[in-house]
């Protein structure tokens, strides 16, 4: 039975780290190894963390200074031992037999594989198709199916990686960045990759409310951070000719609109592939986009989400 290594960052999350920790130490794949790597907490987080590893010799507990998130990760990945790595938010937790699905689909052609998720909202799973992949769209490319996995290109969560793919090729969260950390890790590694599977019998259950979640942590490179990771998500899908990488561009770009409330005009060429012939309701996206007009925009997507808030 090959070895999995959970890196587990942790950053002030008491109330929720319990829980999380507690998923893990039930997983019915037994031959695990959990890193829990202490980003500087001040709360009670380290104790928690303490008391598991004294209880369980699979748990490993290290206190780092505050650096953030992308150091902490990396540096789990250096303690790592394990065959498999995959990476659990501190106020997330995952199913029974979470690690055990995953680990049944890797093989030695596959390079990652992709759980399916749930959104925890205020205590509230919620569960419909806006958070499930639809596994029949997929071919198995990542670069031809990179459109279809949405939201799960753009987390470390949720994925079992190869350690050694991970370690022979230096792929390293970047330090400078405190958002899209997750989606520059991706690339990176994708880059190594090419072939995944995907299990709907992994669940993993990411928590949205959390002010001090590690994802919804915001300061002053944020922006940074964003505008970063346009240019190393354009060279990503122009050097491995992702399919639909027009449309990948798009959508995050208004993503990014609603997030910021502004484009920066200089970016607008890596953002948009002014050659590609957009049509239907792609082509007012782009219209709206080129011409700043941004309020439109977003004032089209908090309605689109209202309407279909109502409907379901």
């Amino acid at each position: 039975m090959e070895k999995v290594s959970i890196i587990v960052p942790v950053y002030n999350a008491e109330t929720y780290l319990d829980e999380c920790l507690t998923s893990i130490s039930i997983q019915t794949y037994t031959n695990i190894e959990v890193l829990l790597i202490d980003d500087g907490s001040i709360d009670g987080s380290g104790i928690i963390c303490e008391n598991y590893a004294k209880n369980d010799n699979r748990f490993r507990y290290v206190k780092l200074k505050n650096q953030g998130v992308s150091n902490a990760r990396n540096y789990g990945v250096n303690l790592a031992t394990g065959d498999y790595v995959t990476f659990i938010d501190s106020d997330d937790y995952i199913s029974k037999e979470y690690i055990s699905n995953l680990y049944i689909k890797m093989n030695d052609d596959t390079g990652f594989v992709v759980s399916n998720y749930c959104v925890v909202d205020a205590g509230v799973i919620v569960n419909n198709n806006d958070f499930r992949i639809d596994g029949e769209l997929f071919s198995g490319d990542v670069y031809k199916d990179y459109y279809f996995l949405g939201f799960q290109t753009l987390t470390c969560w949720g994925k079992l990686y190869k350690l050694n793919i991970i370690k022979q090729n230096n792929i390293l969260f970047p330090n400078d960045m405190i958002n899209a950390e997750d989606q520059v890790f991706n690339y990176r590694y994708f880059r190594c990759v090419r072939k995944f599977q995907y299990t709907d019998g992994s669940i993993y259950y990411y928590r949205i409310t959390n002010a001090q979640s590690l994802s919804r942590k915001k300061n002053n490179k944020a922006l940074y951070s964003e505008y970063k990771n346009i240019l190393l998500k354009r060279r990503f899908l122009d050097v491995c000719e992702v399919k639909y990488k027009e449309l990948i561009m798009l959508e995050y770009a208004i993503r990014l609109l609603c997030q910021h409330g502004v484009i920066d005009d200089r970016l607008k060429k890596y953002i948009f592939y002014y050659q590609y012939p957009y049509k239907g309701k792609n082509r007012w996206k782009f219209f709206l986009l080129k011409n700043n007009m941004y309020k439109i925009i977003i004032c089209i997507v908090k309605a689109k989400y209202i309407i279909k808030n109502i409907v379901t």
